[in-house]
């Protein structure tokens, strides 16, 4: 696998706006060496975000009166909107691979079983080990854990993300990003061929999205989130060089009111600044490329790690002082262990995704620099 920083872009890749059709050699010779470094900080961040919002807000645990904690409460109130950063990248990132793969719909079940090999053996791995914990956590008296009664049913359908589809809990509470996640693949997978063609395949899916994500507003559906992901969506256009500036000004003005309307104003300015940072950034955050490289490690298993490493310290401590040092430390672990996580499980089932090759995929594509992380292509 290439190193985190090679093959990095020093200024954004611009093709002539006649090399949007796919399979363009052109394009995947100018593309080979392309890289948005930003996008390893950014997914980095939100991952720390989400995993920040768990331990300090969604946990119960850490409540105090002390200032110190009312400020840390405030800190974390919103973090949980890394999941949204994490939906535009993933919004750029899948069409940007397909694009250098020069992909076509021919390739569908090629491209779907590279995410399934790239994403599900971490996935269930991490569902394991979230049952493992349970178990030890209900037979270990002093631990005070919930019994240890697991059913069968929801057990079953996390195999498909289908846990949300029939009313049914995750093991993990980060899943149900997986499956809005997964519905995505399969959307574009479908449609990319429209959406790096001609314009009016272009403008044709991004209306039909836009209908889509104001008609459902169900949580468990991609529809919903439609509009950040198509964020992602147009600055990948942009990036290729299949729109021009003022398309792309125009698309983001029309996106983040959509994105407003559905999910309100404060993801709209969140996912905008992201869409913004991808398209013009082209610097790697050194400090944060390997936390980017561990973050889909660090998402699936902060909440089953990390948060009982952090119930149980704060268990045993009581002083304002005591359980921040029990916070910082359990965030310490809880990075380690995703690194480890990410060494074991994560960079395998990398290896198996990339051995799986598009038949129209160029020697040169195959060996591009890849991004690492939930989005990784």
């Amino acid at each position: 696998m290439a190193s985190p920083s090679s093959g990095r872009a020093s200024h954004p890749v611009r093709l002539p706006a006649s090399s949007g059709a796919v399979g363009n050699a052109a394009a995947a010779t100018v593309l080979r060496d392309a890289r948005v470094g930003v996008v390893d900080a950014l997914r980095g961040i939100a991952s720390l975000a989400v995993c920040w919002y768990h331990f300090v807000y969604a946990d119960h645990a850490f409540l105090g009166t002390s200032l110190v904690s009312i400020l840390l409460r405030l800190s974390a109130q919103d973090a949980w909107m890394g999941v949204d950063v994490f939906f535009v990248i993933s919004g750029f990132v899948i069409p940007f691979a397909l694009y250098r793969a020069r992909y076509s719909i021919g390739s569908f079940w090629t491209f779907l079983a590279r995410r399934l090999l790239r994403l599900d053996p971490p996935y269930l791995v991490s569902a394991l080990l979230c049952l493992a914990l349970w178990f030890i956590w209900a037979a270990v008296p002093h631990l005070h854990g919930p019994s240890f009664d697991p059913k069968i049913t929801p057990l079953l359908l996390h195999i498909g993300y289908l846990n949300a589809f029939f009313g049914q809990q995750w093991l993990n509470p980060v899943y149900w990003t997986l499956a809005i996640e997964f519905q995505y693949y399969v959307a574009m997978g479908v449609v990319f061929g429209l959406l790096a063609g001609g314009w009016r395949g272009r403008w044709a899916v991004f209306v039909a999205m836009a209908v889509l994500a104001l008609a459902f507003p169900e949580t468990s559906l991609l529809f919903h989130y439609l509009f950040v992901f198509m964020l992602g969506m147009a600055t990948f256009q942009y990036f290729a060089g299949i729109i021009g500036r003022r398309t792309f000004g125009i698309l983001l003005a029309l996106l983040t009111a959509g994105t407003a309307i559905t999910l309100g104003l404060v993801v709209a300015a969140l996912a905008l600044v992201t869409a913004l940072l991808i398209a013009f950034v082209r610097r790697d955050i050194r400090p944060l490329v390997w936390l980017g490289t561990i973050s889909y490690s660090l998402y699936l298993i902060h909440v089953p790690v990390g948060g009982r490493i952090l119930g149980f310290g704060l268990a045993h401590v009581h002083s304002g002082p005591a359980r921040v040092a029990v916070l910082a430390l359990s965030l310490i672990l809880t990075i380690a262990a995703a690194g480890a996580f990410y060494r074991l499980v994560e960079r395998p089932a990398q290896r198996w995704s990339k051995s799986v090759r598009y038949r129209r995929e160029a020697p040169a594509a195959a060996e591009m620099p890849v991004m690492t992380g939930i989005a990784e292509p």
